[in-house]
Parts: C-alpha cells; structure tokens; sequence
C-alpha cells in the first residue's frame, strides 16, 4: 500500500464523497431544460446537488462568435463569466477584451487569467467578488497550485499562448516578482500538476502526451495516445485524460497501465442545426477529482455556439454516471474552470495513521473534533489504530467541516522484479515507493552496490555496481522500507538477474522498445535514469484503422504510424551528431504491398524520429512493395533524401536492420 510519512491532502470534497454512495443508473444522466429557461438559481442548485459543496465555475463567453473573432481557446472578442453555489448566481467577472484561460486558486478566493494588451500577454488577478484587480506579471498562466507541505500558493507561466511555448517558470502568489525556471522545451498551453506536485502533465509539444516527474526531471510518454486537452486528476490517484481526434471522448489511463475511452458527449445532448451531435472540446478536471467540465457541441472547432457541461465520473472512473448543464444561450461558452470546496480535505495512510489537520485549513479560534472512530479532541491531531473510512468533523458555532481518512492495513512492501540496464547497472522494482538510505544491495559473491538511487516513481531502486555483472547473477536486497508514517521493513530477498541476449552489447544504445507493458530499459545517462518508455501511435487521415497495440502491448501499424519515443528527437539527434552513425533495427508485417504515399503527396511512415515528413530526422517507409528510409542532414530541413532500402517479397513478418 503506498502511504507517505506526512498526510497527503487531496482536493476531493469530503462533502462530495457521500455523494459518491448514491444510486446511480447505467445510462447516465444529463439535467437541462428542454426549452433553456432555467435560471442562474437552478442552475446553481443542480450543480450543487451534483458536487456536494460550494463550488464556484469560471469560463469564457464570446458574443461575437459569428464573427469569427476569438476561438474555442480564447483571443478577442471574449469575457469571463463566474457561476457559484452560494447565492451570487452567474455574473460578468471580466469584460470582453483578448482573454485566455481562467483559473481559480486553490483557496478557492480568487481568479487568475491571462490578457493580451497591444501584443503583450499578461497574468491578471482578480478576487472572486470583483475586487482588488491587479497584474502579476508578463506570460500566459497555465496552473496554479498549492504546496500541501507549506500551503503556498504556487503560479505556472508560460512564455507563449497556443501550442507554442518553449519555457515554463513559476512563481509564487504572493510574491509574483521571484520567478523561477521549470521547464525549458516545446509544450502546449494545457498543462496541470497532480496535488501532491510530484508530476505535471502537458503535450511536450503537442500533439505528444508527457509526465513530467518534477523531482528527476524525467519526461515519460508510458503508453500514452497521441492528442490534445491533456490533464491530471488534481488528486493522488495520477489518472491522465487525453482527447481523441474525434473530440467525442478523452482516453483515461491509470497508474497500472489501464486506460479507458470515456465519452464527453452528455446524452440527450440537442441535435445541431447541422442535423449532428458536433464535438467537444477542453475537458479539464475540476479541483475535485470526481468531477469534469467540457464546453460543446462544435461543428467544427471553429468560433461557433457551445454551452459548458460539468459531469460526475462514476465510483471506477470508467464513465461519466451525471450531467449538469451549466450554460444554454446563444454564446459561444468554452475552457470551464470548476473549483469545489475541499472542507477538510481527503487523507490516506497505513495504520497506525496520525492525522494532523492543518490550522490555515479551519481557520483560527475553538473548534469540536470528532473522528469517526469514537474519539473526541479539541483540535484535528488523532491517531488511528485500526484500518477503515473514517469522517472527521470540526464545529465551530454554525459552521461545520468534513473530511475523510482512509487508513489501509499495513503492509510491508515487496521485490516484484530485476532487471539490467547495462551491464552494471539494475533495476529492482517494489510494490509501492520505498525509501534507501538503509538499503543494501550486494551480490551472491559478496561485491554490493556501491550507489542505489531511486527511480522517478520512487518504487524502483537503481543499483550500480563497479564492476561489470556476468550473464546471470543472484542479488540480495535488505533494509528497504516503505513510507508509512510507521515504516514497514521489505523481508529481505534474493533475485536473479539475466542479461538479455539481445542487444548483445547496450553502449551507445540510444531507445529499446519491446511493448506497451515493458519498460524501456536504456539507462538515459543525462538523468541516470531509465529512458521513458513510449511508443506513441497516429493515424493518416486517409486510411481507415488507427496505429494501435494489439492485446499483447505489440505495436501494429496497419492504417498509421508510430513515431519513435517522439518530444525526445534532441537527444536522439545529438548522437547521430556526435558519432556519424547509427543503426536500427526493427520487424514489421507488412499489411499489403500496395500502400502508396497519402492525399497530400507525403510518404506514410511506419516510424519516425520527427513530427510528421520533412520535420525530423528518420523516416521507415513502405511505398508498394519497396521499403525505403528518409534522412534528412539536419533536424527538421524539409529535404530528408529517400533511400531505397529492400523489396518487400509478401506480406510476412521481415526483420530489417540499418
């Protein structure tokens, strides 16, 4: 079970979770009126039966749509309007001007967006009631999150709107003159931080998905879809949404390798003068976790009418169980931010489990303390001995908050594999995130590790040894622990380690890739870290199927490409820079032997390094029955020179080096 030795408090409304145990319909549910004259009040009181807790909504409005000013991500021609459950209904928050993106901070008091004034974006900030309008700073504000350790409130700041930044800094709320770099490399204007801030997510660049784990700097794509409107649940749980090209639905993967298509077209949805559903677009987590926002339908993506939709995902995720139609007019209303008051907030831990709620979350003066397991208290300190969900409340006259603890039975982390990164290095991988500074790593013949180091999840030991290991090896591993607040010792254990037979020799070796399951063990030597395993699929529009992985996590090209550990082409390039040389080697099954270049005259590549033809630097690709490589001298020239490589005899499997 992972735990961690401080409580780690998510935003998910502990009013939100009784919520969560109402029956719920198999066909979900979607609350409008029919002829759009439900008032801003009704509209609140749905929207507060569906979160469970105050919640507050920002968005932006274009009335000049049919102009064509301004876009589905903002520009000219928009304003800002902010909805919320306690009694102030829908209101003008910000006229129209060249406005992007609002957000609202995590203490749920104020507004931060960015504006374009004479050519120059800008951060504003505005008070959730109107007032105490000011300017932090140049840039585009792309987050703002809350350090759950120091309650500081942290702004993130790209250099660029669109999918066009190169930079990302960071700043603090109140001291937004003190900036400080986060992120040097191509990324898009959607980017968003788990709660704990370990990892970012964002298109580093777009359209190619990326976790970003703040503390090693590692980018991994896993085994992410290529697409836009990519986010992180605001909690723990690391849960990624990624659009597909359709806009129809966002791909949710969780942390175990699962994903799941989950449609954002609410049901019962209007048919469009067009006589179709249309598209969606920006779906984007609410502070709670339990919750989603998208603006639609479009026709096309273009300034067009939509209305903003927040839904309730269902207890597995799986789904969108309700619906709630914030807006219906004649605007075009787009990119919803929805903030949920938190309460006391959500804990977790293994027992036994201390809960130690933080003043600034009550507030200052006497409060009544109960924990749910009988226990009483004048203040949010409590111990829990025994596992289970427990609601905390704390009175204070007439006010009154809830939060939940969950505690899980302690258990003591295991080894579930090793495996070799290079001929001295292993990788030992454990059931949850560990902590090393006792840990000892040695062989059967005695010879220890003399350096272990974690991977970027921090459930993976990197154990480096002086001399090079031989074709098998025994290891034995102790003083490993998890991150209880009362720390479980791993039983010491012993595992053996085989080099693989192929490649024969790793030194130089750049990306390995075998599936969608395994991880790419090639150690980035930048970062000592494993290289982020990714293979990333796309389709061409004019073939009918989708790149995709079969059941096996095995790459099948039929209908598309794949693009070879795409957003980290520099490192890739400053090899083939630095020695003059590289080889490849791969296995493709041709589909048919009749496959010719795309409508717009381009060649279909099977894999790549590079976004697209010209702009890149490798291209594999099959024209007829003839198998041919692209290479262009420098990264993305436009003028990569064909070779041809083989004639392709029939449709089975080939093994092709270069």
């Amino acid at each position: 079970m992972q735990t961690n030795p401080k409580p780690v408090k998510s935003f998910l409304s502990a009013c939100t979770l009784a919520v969560l145990f109402l029956a719920v319909s198999n066909a979900p549910a979607a609350e409008a009126n029919a002829d759009g004259a439900a008032t801003s009040a009704e509209v609140a009181a749905r929207v507060l039966k569906l979160t469970g807790a105050e919640t507050r909504i920002v968005w932006l409005r274009n009335k000049q749509w049919q102009t064509k000013k301004g876009s589905v991500d903002g520009g000219g021609g928009c304003s800002i309007v902010a909805l919320d459950t306690g009694g102030n209904g829908e209101r003008e928050l910000i006229p129209t001007g060249e406005l992007y993106n609002p957000l609202i901070s995590p203490s749920g008091q104020q507004v931060i967006y960015t504006a374009k004034t004479d050519g120059k974006l800008q951060i504003h900030c505005v008070d959730w009631n109107g007032a105490n309008s000011r300017i932090l700073g140049d840039g585009f504000a792309q987050w703002i999150w809350r350090d759950p350790g120091t309650g500081v409130q942290w702004v993130y700041a790209g250099d660029a709107a669109g999918d066009n930044p190169t930079l990302l800094e960071r700043f603090q709320f109140d001291k937004p003159t003190v900036r400080e770099r986060f992120y040097t490399g191509r990324l898009s204007n959607r980017f968003s931080l788990s709660a704990d801030g370990t990892r970012a997510v964002s298109e580093f660049p777009h359209p190619n998905t990326g976790m970003l784990y703040t503390r090693t700097g590692q980018l991994d794509r896993k085994n992410y879809r290529t697409g836009c409107n990519t986010y992180i649940s605001p909690d723990n749980s690391y849960f990624v949404t990624i659009m597909d090209g359709g806009h129809s639905l966002v791909t949710l993967y969780k942390p175990d390798g699962s994903r799941r298509d989950v449609g954002v077209i609410p049901p019962g949805l209007k048919l469009r003068m067009d006589g179709t559903k249309g598209c969606m677009w920006n779906p984007k987590w609410a502070a709670d976790a339990r919750h989603l926002s998208v603006a639609g339908p479009f026709k096309n993506l273009g300034p067009d009418r939509a209305d903003i939709w927040l839904g309730q995902f269902a207890d597995d995720f799986n789904s969108i169980a309700k619906w709630v139609q914030v807006t219906n007019n004649d605007y075009m209303d787009t990119y919803a931010y929805v903030w949920v008051d938190p309460g006391l907030g959500r804990y977790a831990g293994e027992a036994p489990y201390t809960l130690a709620v933080p003043l600034a979350d009550t507030g200052a003066g006497t409060w009544q303390w109960t924990f749910g397991d009988g226990a009483t208290g004048k203040d949010g300190k409590h111990t829990y001995v025994k596992a289970g969900t427990y609601t905390v409340t704390a009175k204070q006259g007439a006010r009154t908050l809830v939060g939940t603890v969950n505690v899980a039975a302690q258990v003591a982390p295991k080894l579930l594999s090793a495996a070799a990164l290079d001929d001295r290095r292993v990788l030992l991988t454990c059931s949850e995130p560990i902590e090393v500074a006792a840990a000892k790593v040695k062989l059967a013949s005695g010879a220890a590790a003399t350096k272990l180091s974690l991977d970027s999840e921090e459930s993976g030991i990197i154990a480096e040894f002086t001399a090079p290991l031989a074709a098998k090896e025994t290891l034995m591993v102790a003083g490993v622990t998890d991150r209880a607040q009362v720390p479980k010792a791993m039983a010491p254990a012993t595992v053996q380690v085989i080099m693989p037979d192929w490649p024969s020799n790793r030194a130089g070796l750049t990306y390995l890739w075998q599936n969608a399951r395994t991880r790419n063990l090639i150690l980035d030597a930048r970062l000592g870290l494993p290289v982020g395993s990714s293979l990333t699929s796309f389709s061409n529009y004019q073939l009918s199927l989708p790149a995709r992985f079969n059941r096996y996590g095995a790459a099948l090209a039929t209908g598309g490409g794949y693009v070879l550990n795409p957003g980290a082409p520099e490192r890739i390039f400053a090899g083939i820079q630095k020695t003059q040389q590289f080889s490849f080697e791969i296995v493709v099954t041709p589909a048919d032997l009749a496959q010719t270049k795309g409508t717009d005259d381009k060649p279909i590549a099977i894999a790549d390094w590079g976004y697209g033809w010209g702009n890149g630097i490798f291209w594999l690709i099959q024209e007829k029955d003839k198998l041919l490589v692209g290479l262009s001298k420098t990264w993305g020239d436009n003028k990569p020179e064909v070779f041809e490589m083989a004639t392709l005899p029939d449709t089975k499997p080939h093994h092709v080096v270069v």
